[in-house]
């Protein structure tokens, strides 16, 4: 989607039991962050503000795990 209309900013809704290897293929693909299906309204609207404003929503961990393949790779 990020390639063919790459103004369009994505947000990955997931379950506990996607993986962490999918959700790193997804950000490498151009979604902007990912959320838990279990997030609440309120808080769905902050992440929805912070990657209208350019931010990049992932947990600490997804962080570490995308900035190693990064810098190892």
């Amino acid at each position: 989607m990020h390639y063919q209309q790459p103004h369009i900013q994505a947000i990955l809704v997931i379950n506990d039991s996607i993986s962490e290897d999918y959700i790193l293929k997804a950000l490498s693909c151009g979604a902007q962050g990912f959320i838990t299906n279990k997030l609440s309204a309120l808080d769905f609207i902050k992440v929805v503000n912070a990657i209208d404003q350019g931010e990049i929503w992932v947990s600490r961990k997804i962080l570490t795990k995308a900035m190693d393949q990064v810098l190892f790779s």
